[in-house]
């Protein structure tokens, strides 16, 4: 959602929306995290079968080691349409 401006395959850093945050007069009331706990919860209420593909697009990893491992689905198509 928040592409790096020098390598669009890549997320732009915590830094970066801490800078946002500073910038906009949030230090201290708002956090960067936040951000990613507001979006499990919401998708979370509106599409509850989706919870492995929302862990997913939050970067979590699979507490299954062996899953870990051996599934590597991006699940792009749904990804897309969740944030959409």
């Amino acid at each position: 959602m928040f592409p790096s401006i020098s390598d669009a395959d890549k997320p732009i850093s915590e830094n970066a929306t801490s800078l946002l945050l500073r910038r906009a007069g949030l230090e201290g009331k708002r956090v960067p995290h936040g951000w990613r706990a507001s979006f499990s919860t919401i998708m979370n209420e509106l599409t509850p079968a989706n919870k492995a593909i929302i862990d997913l697009m939050l970067a979590h990893t699979a507490k299954d080691k062996v899953e870990a491992a051996y599934n590597r689905a991006q699940l792009m198509v749904i990804r897309r349409e969740i944030a959409q």
